[in-house]
């Protein structure tokens, strides 16, 4: 076997076919924080390192290392969309009345956006953002909702 392009995959020229490395990450046993991530077999770790195997780069495919339950997991939900696709959820109604808000709140939310390059829907800043849009009733009742599902 000799080494591909990619440095993760074992590459058979004689079959012309990939075959995916082992991947080995090692997490401190006492706490489950994750301290290192290799292809390389570790040999000899040290006696406060448990090693765990897996087929396939964890990491690299969206998942995130959990110290709790000593494997890795789907990351936060992130829905991104770009800042004028976020504009065109409201009416004009709503975004006229949000421009022309006094409420500093309201002002810094316009300033965050004016700065964003795209919008989170499903962070906790911008759930508390619409929230706090629709309490003021710059926006109907129900609409933060929608907004944030795009």
């Amino acid at each position: 076997m000799q080494q591909g392009g990619d440095e993760h995959y074992k590459f058979n020229y004689q079959f012309g076919m990939q075959i995916m490395a082992t991947w080995y990450y090692l997490y401190e046993t006492a706490n489950g924080r994750l301290v290192s991530e290799t292809s390389l077999l570790p040999v000899d770790p040290p006696a406060h390192l448990t090693v765990k195997t897996y087929t396939e780069r964890k990491s690299q495919s969206g998942l995130i290392w959990n110290p709790v339950t000593l494997d890795f997991e789907a990351g936060p939900y992130r829905r991104m969309i770009d800042k004028l696709d976020f504009i065109e959820l409201f009416i004009d109604a709503e975004l006229e009345g949000i421009i022309t808000s006094p409420n500093s709140k309201v002002k810094v939310f316009i300033k965050k956006l004016e700065l964003a390059n795209s919008v989170d829907l499903k962070s906790d800043r911008m759930t508390d953002s619409l929230a706090g849009l629709e309490t003021l009733g710059l926006i109907a009742a129900g609409r933060a909702v929608e907004i944030g599902n795009g």
